[in-house]
C-alpha cells in the first residue's frame, strides 16, 4: 500500500518537475493536478514525512527548490510585462524655435506599432493647469475658458493633424467634402478580442501588481474636440474640421496616409515635431493591448494604456489591501482610503465580480477608473526634451535653420539691420534640388507660439526680399530693416521688443506633372527690434609705460551693404553682414551704443568675455559695453557672440549677437574696364527665379591686342589691405607700377605694353604682397591674449591671372555701338545666332528673287509671281 501511494505521488512529481522546468510557461493545469493529488493521498494516508523523505531519496528531487518554484508561481500573475513607452529626442539639446521631433517606443503591446493610438500633449511654458484668463491666449486650445490637459492634448494633436498647414486657405463655406472620418476600436487597430463586448480594458497597480478591470466598460483618453462631436467616433464634420485646422475638402490634411480623424487619435504618430520654445514639455498616452491574457472564457488580451514616464494610476492604502482580500479567501471590501501618497494620481474605488469560467467561479477585480483619473496622471508624465531621436516618413522630412541666432532689425534709414539667411535641407528627396519647388513665407507676432502676421508680400514689394517660389529655391535671405511703419501694420509692433519671425516653407517633389510628396518646415527667429546692434573694429594697439594697451579702430568692419553690387568686392562685403569674415592672430573689438542700457554681459561661444584697465582705457571699456577678443581658431572655425543687457527705462532684457567665421585671407583680382579687358565666359547658368546668367572665368581674362591691361586687387577679408606693408604688380614676371587707394582699399593697375602680342598670345600677371602685424599688435598678441609671437610673423598673399589676346572682329573696327555687338555677339547662344542666320538666309532668298524678276519680261506668270512676292 505504501509503494503504491509512492508511485502515485512520484509520478505526479516528476510529471510536474518536468514540466515545471521545461515548459515553465505551460504548467498552471499540471500545478493543479500535483497539488490536488498530493493533498489527497496525503490526507488519507497520513504519511506526509515519510513519503516526502522517501521521494528525496528514491528520485533525487529536493523539495525545498521545487517549493521555490511553486512559490514563484504563485505570484506569477503579479509580475507580467506592463505596456511601457520611452522618448527620444532628436536634436538631444534643441535650440529655441528650432523643429524639435519626440520619437515613442512603445514595447510589451501586441500591436505592431502603426496599430496603436498615440496621444501627445504638449504643455508650453506658462499654460499652467487652472484658470485661463493670466495666461497667454494660445494655452486654451480647445477654448472654453480654462486650462485643463485637454489643452495639452489639443495643443499637440493639432499640430499632428493639420502638420503645420495654414487654416485659412481652406474654404469651410463649401461645407465639408472630403470623407475623413475614423472610428477608432478599443486597444488599437489589431483585431484581438472575438467580439466587441469581449474587449476588457486593466490598468495595472506596480505597487501589488493586480490589473484591474474597467468597470464602467473601456474609454479612450483621445482628446476631446469641445462640442463640436466626439474623438475618435467615426464621424469628422466641418465644426470638427474647423477645430482641428484641417481642410474640410482634402482627407489627408498632414499628407501621411491617416486620414484626418485618424491622425486627431493618434493612430500610428509615434513621432511628434514643433518648434520648441524654452520651457516645452510633452508627453504621450500609448493606447494598445498588452501582451497579457485576460481570464475571460475568449481569445482576449487585456487593454491597456502605457504612460510617457511609466507613471501609472496607483492604489491608495485602503485600496491596496482591498484589492488583497477581494479575491483572497478571506473576503473584503471595497474602499476609496486616503489620496495623500498619489499626488492626484489614483485610481476608483477598488470592487469585484465573479464569473464562471471552465466550470470554475473567477474572481475579478475592478475599479470604477475613468479618462478624467488617467488625465490626473499626465502632469506627472511629461518630459523635459532638455534631458532627452529618429523617424521616418513617407513625405518629405525637411531640416530648417536660421543664422544669425538673435539678429538685429533697423526701423531707422540707414539699412544696417542684419541679413537673416534661412536654409532648407530635405532629407529623404528621391529628385535633385531642381526638381523640388520651394514655396516660401514669413510671418511677424509678438510671441513665439501663434499669432504671425503673413508679411510676405510686404516684403517682396519692399525689397527685403528678393523671391519667395521657384524650384531648388532652398533658402531665403531676409533683410532686417522694416520701419516703424512696416511693422505697425503687421500687428503694432513697432514698439515691441523682442519680435518674432516665423519663416515657413512648403516644399513640392514633382514627378512629370504629378506632385508626389510634400513636406512643411519652418523656423522660429528671436529678432531684437532696437536701434542698438554689435559693431566690429579691427583693434589699434599702443604703448602705456610699456604694455600694451587696446583701443577700437578708426573705421567699423564688415558693416557695408550694397542693394545691387557692381564688383565683386561688393558682393562679397553682403556677405560680411551674415558672417563677419576675420583672419588668423587678428584683434578685434566689439561696441555696442550703451544709452540707455546697463548691466552689460558678453560672452563668445559661451565663454565669458570682459574688458578691463589692464585692456584698454576706452571708457566704453570700463563701462562694459565694450569688449576685445583675437582670432585664436582656424579657417572654417566660427564665433558666435552674444550681447546681454538691461533696459534701464523698462527693466527688460536686451539680448544681441553676431557670428564671425575665420578664413584664410586670400587675393581677388577683377577687371577695372570691361571694354579693355573682361573675365573669359565660361557658360551660363540659371538663377532660382529661371533666368540665365552668364559665367565667368576669375583667372583668365581677355583682351584685344590695342588693350590696356586695366585690373584691381582686393583682399577678403576686405579690411587685410590695411595689414599689407608692400605689394607688388608683375607681367610675365616684370615688375610694373600700380596704385593704391587708402580709402577704399583697392590696389590698382593701368598698363599699356610697349609691344603688344598677337592674338592666341598670353599675359600672366600677378599680384604679391606682405601681410604684417605691427611689433605692438603681436607683443599685444602675446601679453593680453597669450598667442606666441611666432604665430603672427609676416606672410605673402599673391594671386595670378592670365590675360589672353583675342582677335577682333572684323566688322568691329568702328567704335561705340559696333565695337559692343561685336563683343556682344561672342557671348550669345548659339540658338539665338542659328535664328539670326535663319533670317538672314530667308532675307536674301527674297532679295536675289526680287531682284531675277526684275530682270525679266513681264509675261503673265511672271506677273503673278512678281505680285506674290509684292504682297
Amino acid at each position: 500500500m505504501k509503494r503504491n501511494i509512492y508511485s502515485k505521488i512520484a509520478g505526479v512529481v516528476i510529471l510536474f518537475a518536468v514540466a515545471l522546468l521545461s515548459f515553465p510557461s505551460s504548467v498552471h493545469a499540471i500545478f493543479g493536478i500535483f497539488g490536488d493529488v498530493v493533498e489527497v493521498v496525503i490526507d488519507t494516508e497520513g504519511m506526509a514525512g515519510d513519503i516526502a523523505e522517501e521521494l528525496e531519496e528514491r528520485y533525487h528531487l529536493d523539495l525545498e527548490t521545487i517549493r521555490d518554484y511553486g512559490e514563484g508561481f504563485n505570484v506569477s500573475t503579479n509580475k507580467g510585462l506592463v505596456p511601457e513607452v520611452s522618448i527620444i529626442f532628436s536634436p538631444s539639446d534643441p535650440s529655441e524655435g528650432e523643429r524639435l521631433t519626440a520619437k515613442a517606443f512603445p514595447i510589451y503591446f501586441k500591436n505592431p506599432t502603426d496599430q496603436l493610438y498615440y496621444t501627445w500633449y504638449l504643455k508650453r511654458d506658462g499654460c499652467e493647469l487652472g484658470s485661463a484668463s493670466e495666461a497667454p491666449e494660445y494655452c486654451d486650445a480647445d477654448y472654453d475658458g480654462s486650462i485643463t490637459v485637454n489643452d495639452w492634448k489639443v495643443s499637440a494633436m493639432r499640430i499632428l493633424v493639420t502638420d503645420g498647414a495654414d487654416p485659412e486657405g481652406f474654404d469651410f463655406d463649401r461645407g465639408d467634402s472630403d470623407s475623413d472620418g475614423y472610428e477608432a476600436e478599443y486597444g488599437g487597430e489589431m483585431e484581438v478580442n472575438i467580439r466587441d463586448e469581449a474587449k476588457w480594458c486593466y490598468v495595472h497597480d506596480a505597487e501589488t501588481g493586480r490589473s484591474l478591470e474597467f468597470e464602467n466598460g473601456c474609454f479612450h483618453a483621445f482628446p476631446e474636440p469641445g462640442d463640436t462631436g466626439e474623438t475618435g467616433d467615426g464621424t469628422f464634420g466641418r465644426s470638427e474640421e474647423e477645430f482641428w485646422g484641417s481642410n474640410p475638402h482634402d482627407p489627408d490634411t498632414a499628407d501621411n496616409g491617416n486620414k484626418d480623424e485618424a491622425n486627431a487619435v493618434g493612430l500610428g504618430l509615434d513621432a511628434f515635431t514643433w518648434n520648441y520654445q524654452i520651457g516645452d514639455q510633452v508627453g504621450v498616452l500609448v493606447e494598445g493591448t498588452s501582451m497579457t491574457p485576460t481570464q475571460h472564457d475568449d481569445s482576449s488580451f487585456m487593454i491597456m494604456w502605457a504612460f510617457s514616464q511609466n507613471i501609472r494610476p496607483k492604489l491608495t492604502g485602503s485600496q491596496r489591501s482591498a484589492a488583497k482580500s477581494l479575491c483572497g479567501s478571506g473576503g473584503g471590501s471595497s474602499g476609496s482610503g486616503s489620496t495623500e501618497d498619489n499626488e492626484g494620481c489614483t485610481i476608483g474605488n477598488v470592487d469585484r465580480y465573479f464569473e464562471t469560467v471552465k466550470g470554475y467561479s473567477v474572481c475579478f477585480l475592478t475599479t470604477d477608473i475613468s479618462a478624467s483619473d488617467f488625465d490626473d496622471c499626465l502632469e506627472a508624465n511629461l518630459v523635459d526634451p532638455l534631458e532627452g531621436g529618429q523617424g521616418s516618413s513617407k513625405k518629405l522630412e525637411l531640416t530648417v535653420s536660421a543664422v544669425p541666432q538673435n539678429p538685429v532689425n533697423d526701423q531707422v534709414e540707414n539699412i544696417a539691420g542684419d541679413i537673416v539667411t534661412v536654409q532648407a535641407s530635405v532629407d529623404n528627396a528621391d529628385r535633385s534640388a531642381n526638381e523640388i519647388k520651394y514655396t516660401w513665407s514669413v510671418g511677424l507676432g509678438d510671441n513665439p507660439v501663434d499669432g504671425f502676421t503673413d508679411v510676405t508680400e510686404e516684403l517682396l514689394e519692399a525689397d527685403l526680399v528678393s523671391t519667395t517660389e521657384g524650384n531648388g529655391l532652398d533658402s531665403l535671405r531676409v533683410a532686417l530693416n522694416m520701419d516703424s511703419e512696416f511693422l505697425d501694420e503687421a500687428g503694432d509692433l513697432a514698439d515691441l521688443d523682442p519680435i518674432y519671425m516665423r519663416v515657413a516653407v512648403e516644399v513640392q517633389e514633382n514627378f512629370g506633372s504629378r506632385v508626389a510628396r510634400t513636406g512643411r518646415s519652418d523656423v522660429i527667429v528671436r529678432v531684437s527690434n532696437t536701434d542698438k546692434k554689435i559693431v566690429a573694429y579691427t583693434a589699434d594697439v599702443s604703448l602705456t609705460s610699456g604694455s600694451p594697451k587696446l583701443e577700437l579702430g578708426d573705421d567699423p568692419i564688415c558693416d557695408a551693404y550694397y542693394p545691387t553690387p557692381a564688383s565683386s568686392a561688393e558682393a562679397s562685403a553682403n556677405l560680411d553682414r551674415v558672417a563677419c569674415r576675420l583672419s588668423q592672430n587678428e584683434i578685434i573689438g566689439l561696441w555696442v551704443n550703451g544709452d540707455g542700457l546697463d548691466d552689460f554681459r558678453w560672452t563668445i561661444n559661451g565663454i565669458s568675455l570682459r574688458c578691463s584697465e589692464a585692456i584698454s582705457d576706452d571708457s566704453s571699456c570700463l563701462a562694459g559695453n565694450e569688449v576685445f577678443f583675437a582670432v585664436a581658431g582656424n579657417p572654417g572655425e566660427t564665433y558666435s557672440v552674444r550681447m546681454d543687457a538691461v533696459d534701464v527705462d523698462t527693466g527688460k532684457s536686451v539680448s544681441l549677437s553676431r557670428s564671425f567665421q575665420i578664413v584664410q585671407p586670400e587675393i581677388v583680382i577683377e577687371s577695372a574696364d570691361t571694354s579693355q579687358i573682361w573675365p573669359r565666359y565660361v557658360g551660363s547658368f540659371t538663377e532660382l527665379d529661371g533666368s540665365v546668367v552668364g559665367d565667368y572665368s576669375d583667372e583668365v581674362f581677355e583682351m584685344y591686342t590695342d588693350s590696356a591691361i586695366a585690373l584691381l586687387a582686393t583682399t577678403i577679408p576686405g579690411y587685410v589691405t590695411r595689414r599689407i606693408s608692400s605689394s607688388e604688380w608683375s607681367i610675365d614676371g616684370y615688375p610694373v607700377e600700380g596704385e593704391f587707394n587708402q580709402e577704399n582699399g583697392i590696389f590698382s593697375l593701368w598698363y599699356v605694353p610697349e609691344n603688344p602680342k598677337t592674338p592666341d598670345n598670353s599675359y600672366f600677371i600677378r599680384f604679391s604682397g606682405t601681410h604684417a602685424f605691427s611689433n605692438e599688435h603681436r607683443l599685444a598678441l602675446d601679453t593680453i591674449f597669450g598667442i606666441d609671437v611666432l604665430q603672427s610673423s609676416d606672410t605673402t598673399l599673391q594671386r595670378e591671372v592670365r590675360a589672353k589676346v583675342v582677335t577682333r572682329e572684323p566688322f568691329a573696327a568702328a567704335e561705340g555701338e559696333k565695337r559692343f555687338f561685336a563683343a556682344v555677339s561672342r557671348y550669345v547662344p548659339s540658338f539665338v545666332l542659328f535664328a539670326f542666320r535663319m533670317f538672314a538666309t530667308a532675307a536674301l532668298i527674297l532679295f536675289t528673287v526680287g531682284f531675277v524678276f526684275s530682270l525679266m519680261p513681264d509675261t503673265p506668270a511672271v506677273k503673278t509671281e512678281r505680285r506674290r512676292y509684292d504682297m
